[in-house]
């Protein structure tokens, strides 16, 4: 299964090695992008090499070692207990008695002094019963300067070993493997666009879709593992990629990445042959996820504001910018508050009050004078127009009560009420979105408070005593409640599902595994965020939910009104 699909390569390395044993050494130069699984192709190499009498010396090399001088022949002539080297006699006189293979794994990195020994020993080893294997990247930069690095993989006689992505007849194998024809008849198409052919990224791929039926934490980690193990330069474009999304124009990437045009245009090619972008995007969400993750908050931050002001100069949708506004926590100059208001009266238009809210509290801590007016303006608008639906203008009139300043929520309440809309009975101020309270925001007056529950009151004459027709017609036990009651059970019911949904979609998902008894740390490992971020979620969950510790979610679990997806397994 690890070498499915590199037989014919295998096949190449395992002649090159049948002439070296005869005493006609060679040198097998193995090429791939990232991902390809040439270390893999290497060690396999290596061990059917050791089956068959050959003595295998391993060397790594990395960008840390790189200015060790020595180290990659350190590591091989250490391997035969001889530390420190004379150079290339060395090398040679191991080949004497026993035919020998030096598997040399990421040489792009290996130091100067170094290649040039190994140079010495390739220039002899015409007679000798010794093959050299390393493996290279074709888009790695930078290379060593010195010209026993070029000379080295490019000799007339070295057999070189390109390995190319797999066929979508090769994905289909491979899951055929392990799922079944059928499902490999179903999935493989799917799954070739998605890795591009990538051995790494397909193996990810089909563990997710054993464990869980779709892309998942395993595909997420190898698409980060792929940007990672390339160079700074490469890391800076994939995350501008990720952030900027939909919108990753060469131009905005360059930009955002700080790097050239042709530099960003090359990057993405190559990214492009390793798996990890299709048509210069993330094929996958949890890809583009993963990357953003593995930033530091700091970065994140940096970028989403940066990818906010290119994409509001370059006109892009607002909701879109507000995005970047909302992921950075940044809305500092007044065109950020503008964008943040007009996102959130789209979003109000688009029945999604959550997100509506959290850009009109984020626009509200940006200290500007007019933001206010703007959102007063925006919600006026709101409660003009013809209702869509009374949950909606229920949830809506929760959050706002719940989430911007008193004087403000209960003035829209206000509105709502008289324009039709349900709106719930005022509560004391909660904080903004960083956590602080607004200022001027204190507790609300038992005579104001009273003012709002009553202004909020169904104006219907036939429900002047706050009771629906619904609430009526429910007996107990074939007896009818008192008028304006309802069963204690219910309400509380009614009332806890009616403040699970002020949770947003991360706060729901930290809440389901909360109350499942995961302990923070098993949270942020699972959702990829920090124990901060969990404990933050938390702060708020136990808020909304009115509960004090995790306990007390975990009696309330059954209660609560989560989908079928949102529940995870023990």
């Amino acid at each position: 299964m690890v070498l499915a699909g590199r037989e014919r390569e295998l096949g190449e390395l395992t002649e090159v090695f049948e002439s070296a044993m005869l005493g006609r050494g060679g040198v097998a130069v193995i090429s791939g992008p990232v991902g390809s699984g040439r270390t893999v192709l290497l060690h396999e190499f290596g061990r059917l090499a050791g089956q068959a009498g050959a003595r295998v010396l391993y060397a790594e090399c990395s960008p840390a070692e790189r200015y060790l001088a020595g180290g990659v022949v350190g590591q091989l002539l250490g391997a035969m207990g001889q530390p420190g080297s004379r150079g290339w006699p060395d090398l040679l006189e191991m080949a004497q008695d026993v035919p020998t293979v030096l598997a040399i794994d990421d040489v792009d990195w290996a130091d100067d002094t170094s290649l040039e020994i190994l140079l010495s020993v390739v220039r002899r080893l015409r007679t000798a019963r010794l093959l050299v294997a390393m493996t290279t990247s074709p888009d790695r930069r930078p290379f060593s300067p010195v010209s026993a690095a070029e000379e080295l993989l490019h000799r007339p006689y070295n057999r070189r070993v390109e390995l190319a992505p797999l066929s979508p007849a090769m994905v289909r194998d491979l899951i055929a493997e392990r799922m079944g024809r059928q499902l490999a008849d179903q999935l493989a198409g799917d799954t070739h666009r998605l890795t591009g052919g990538s051995p790494l990224l397909v193996r990810a791929i089909m563990k997710d879709l054993e464990d869980r039926g779709e892309a998942g934490a395993a595909f997420g980690d190898a698409v980060a593992a792929c940007v990672h193990r390339c160079g700074a330069t490469v890391i800076r474009v994939a995350e501008a990629i990720a952030v900027l999304g939909a919108h990753a124009s060469t131009d905005m990437v360059s930009e955002l990445a700080s790097v050239g045009d042709h530099q960003a245009e090359r990057v993405t090619r190559r990214l492009e042959r390793a798996g990890v972008l299709t048509d210069g995007r993330f094929g996958h969400e949890v890809g583009r996820r993963a990357v953003i993750d593995r930033m530091s908050a700091t970065r994140r931050t940096q970028m989403h504001r940066l990818a906010a002001q290119l994409l509001h100069i370059a006109g892009r949708p607002v909701t879109d910018v507000a995005a970047c506004l909302l992921t950075a926590g940044w809305s500092a100059e007044n065109w950020a508050a503008r964008v943040l208001v007009t996102a959130g009266r789209q979003h109000l238009h688009d029945e999604a009050p959550v997100v509506a809210v959290r850009c009109f509290e984020l626009a509200l801590a940006s200290g500007s004078a007019d933001a206010e007016r703007m959102i007063r303006k925006a919600l006026s608008a709101q409660a003009e127009g013809c209702p869509t639906s009374a949950d909606a203008g229920l949830h809506l009139s929760e959050l706002l009560l719940d989430r911007l300043p008193e004087p403000l929520a209960a003035d829209m309440c206000r509105r709502l009420s008289w324009r039709g809309r349900p709106a719930a009975t005022a509560r004391a101020p909660r904080q903004g979105w960083h956590g602080t309270p607004y200022p001027g925001c204190g507790k609300m007056p038992a005579t104001a408070r009273g003012q709002v529950e009553r202004s909020t009151r169904s104006t219907d004459p036939k429900h002047a005593d706050g009771v629906t027709a619904e609430q009526r017609t429910v007996t107990v036990n074939g007896q009818a409640p008192p008028v304006g009651k309802r069963s204690g059970e219910d309400t509380r019911e009614s009332d806890l599902r009616r403040r699970a949904e002020l949770l947003s979609e991360a706060e729901r998902r930290v809440a389901v595994r909360a109350a499942q008894g995961r302990t923070n740390r098993e949270i942020a490992e699972e959702l990829y965020i920090t124990r901060s971020t969990v404990e933050q979620h938390l702060t708020r969950i136990y808020r909304k939910l009115q509960v004090r510790t995790k306990e007390d979610l975990g009696r309330l679990a059954a209660a609560l009104p989560f989908a079928e997806d949102d529940i995870v397994p023990c």
